[in-house]
């Protein structure tokens, strides 16, 4: 009797510690309760035109753009389907961009009151997340798609279990809308590292890199000489939340289109803080 209660005894101390020790993204809301997101985007990219006498002028462009936003996200209760509905919307919202060192007005009061109308419903199942919109703006409705595109590249987690010290890798499907219907594909991967894991949270290092040429039309072909983003994100176990990520590095693009092609060479940072309330 007293080997079998040893016995025991080790199988459940090895269980436990194998728990501690080992993480797996489960990234999901908690019913009744409300989350506050910040996200940080700043931009700096260096353009240059050549090829096509009609550019002579404006053939070296350098912008920059800041912008940073509030989200307030509000869940419910678990309904007769499973599903845990949930509501987003934007709280605050502060954007300013720069052309060849001149700022450049690019959101207007009223545009900022239809930006801080929209909100977003949806749900959350065991297979992941359901978006609608609501808002009184079509174009609104267009940024608004487009702002959640571009940040679809930090949603994307590996399912593999992780131990101190491991590195999984998954693919991430990233579309960016571009003018008369045509969209931009990116062959994106995204590297995780679990460099740390305590009781309340998970430490991660990422690298995220694309290569390759871009195809979106007969018309055009873009070619990416170098797209590698690295950072660090931090999982909150208990709330099962990421408490904070960032990622920053190059995106270097050559686009070539008719006699024109065009170096776009930029920096990107990320920042996102979430927190729940």
């Amino acid at each position: 009797m007293n080997n079998i209660f040893k016995t025991l005894l080790f199988i459940l101390v090895s269980h436990v510690v194998y728990g501690q020790e080992t993480f797996q993204f489960q990234i999901q809301f908690q019913p009744k309760s409300s989350y506050k997101t910040n996200l940080e985007m700043n931009l700096n990219m260096k353009m240059h035109v050549s090829g096509s006498e009609k550019n002579v002028g404006i053939n070296d462009l350098d912008s920059k753009m800041l912008m940073n936003f509030e989200m307030l996200t509000k869940t419910d209760i678990v309904n007769k389907e499973g599903k845990l509905p949930f509501e987003i919307s934007y709280t605050d919202l502060d954007t300013k961009m720069f052309m060849n060192g001149q700022e450049i007005p690019n959101v207007t009061e009223k545009s900022k009151e239809l930006i801080l109308g929209i909100k977003l419903k949806g749900f959350e199942t065991e297979k992941g997340r359901e978006y609608s919109y609501e808002g009184d703006s079509e174009k609104m409705k267009e940024t608004y798609e487009n702002m959640m595109s571009s940040m679809s590249m930090l949603t994307f987690y590996p399912k593999e279990v992780f131990k101190v010290g491991d590195s999984k890798e998954v693919h991430i499907p990233f579309k960016m809308p571009l003018q008369q219907g045509m969209q931009m594909e990116m062959n994106l991967k995204a590297e995780y590292t679990l460099t740390k894991l305590d009781n309340d949270n998970a430490y991660f290092d990422i690298k995220m890199y694309s290569e390759g040429d871009i195809k979106p039309s007969n018309q055009f072909n873009i070619h990416i000489d170098q797209y590698q983003l690295r950072g660090k994100l931090i999982m909150n176990r208990k709330d099962q939340n990421i408490n904070h990520s960032e990622l920053s590095g190059p995106m270097n693009m050559t686009l070539e289109m008719n006699n024109m092609k065009v170096k776009m060479n930029s920096e990107n940072n990320y920042k996102t803080h979430s927190i729940k309330l």
